[in-house]
């Protein structure tokens, strides 16, 4: 016989027998993770256990011993120390002092020894060597005199410049001479050749094809120290300079003499790096050819002198320039008085 029920919501609200658990999505992720010695908490959750109820640590008893950081210092300056000079030991002699194309035996015999000498005399005596001796005693000569013949570039003013710039070496081993122009018509005709290609580029004309071999050299033609003046004038009109400070923001747009208060307060200096017109990538300010002569100017190295004197309390000040930095002011604006 069937039971009945006069009861249909007991079966819908009275707790099962063996309620089923809810899935904990939490212990789940933590079951696939790989299990470290000390999880670090997620991020922004609310742990009462962290970070505020947490018991200082003890310090150790050991807290003298330096850290990893300070240990490798410490290696590296007893390595700096310590560590013996190799360049100047027997074995790097020896190396150097071998001959790259013969090679020396090490306990010859007298047989060996006169048969050595022997082939030396009749390599010496050989005409084809003594050819190619002098072929080289004349190629030194002529390198000296063209070197000679081109120590004075055509303007005067440039002389000084031009011999502190050292000699490119070439292939040979020897210094390579940088031509001077001679004649007033030698720096005419560079000048309108530079001319011709520079503005027939500029304006889409097509140019006559120049030897890549031989460049223009216009800038000797014209003078270095009339395009420092040209260069200068140029930045002196032209508006817009961005620098990049300490922090590597980029600060701008700048006026000239908002450059000149900035150099003068030490805000930037010769490192500083610098963008304005018509610049295809940012450029330290020593680096911009003309630049720098135009920032810091005599009124702007008394000014990094007097604040150099200065004694502020060995306090660091925001954009005061460095140690080393003013050291180098000083002295070039000593060289320049």
């Amino acid at each position: 016989m069937a039971s009945i029920n006069f009861n249909p919501f007991e079966s819908w609200f009275r707790k099962p027998q063996n309620p089923i658990q809810p899935i904990n999505l939490l212990s789940l992720a933590h079951s696939f993770r790989p299990q470290t010695s000390s999880p670090s908490p997620n991020f922004a959750s609310i742990n009462f256990s962290s970070p505020f109820n947490k018991k200082p640590k003890k310090p150790d008893s050991d807290s003298d011993t330096p850290g990893p950081y300070k240990q490798m210092l410490d290696q590296f300056f007893w390595e700096c120390e310590n560590l013996p000079d190799y360049r100047h030991t027997p074995e790097v002699e020896k190396i150097l002092d071998e001959d790259p194309v013969f090679e020396k035996k090490e306990n010859p015999t007298e047989e060996e020894i006169k048969e050595n000498e022997k082939w030396w005399r009749d390599f010496r005596a050989s005409p084809v060597v003594q050819f190619l001796a002098r072929a080289e005693e004349i190629a030194d000569e002529i390198n000296r005199m063209e070197l000679k013949e081109n120590e004075e570039p055509f303007r005067k003013e440039d002389k000084k410049l031009w011999q502190a710039l050292p000699h490119v070496i070439g292939l040979d081993g020897r210094p390579m001479p940088r031509k001077a122009i001679k004649t007033r018509e030698e720096s005419d005709d560079k000048f309108w050749d530079f001319t011709k290609q520079f503005f027939f580029g500029l304006w889409g004309f097509r140019q006559r094809p120049y030897p890549p071999g031989k460049p223009i050299d216009v800038a000797q033609a014209i003078g270095y120290k009339r395009l420092e003046k040209r260069y200068y004038d140029f930045i002196m009109r032209s508006g817009g300079w961005y620098y990049k400070d300490r922090l590597g923001r980029t600060r701008g747009p700048c006026e000239l003499i908002t450059l000149k208060t900035a150099w003068g307060a030490g805000i930037i200096d010769r490192h500083t790096f610098i963008w304005g017109e018509d610049m295809d990538e940012w450029a330290p300010i020593h680096m911009v050819y003309g630049l720098e002569p135009a920032i810091a100017t005599w009124e702007g190295l008394v000014q990094q002198q007097q604040l150099s004197f200065t004694n502020f309390r060995k306090v660091y000040l925001l954009g005061f320039p460095l140690k080393d930095t003013r050291r180098k002011l000083i002295s070039s604006f000593n060289t320049k008085l």
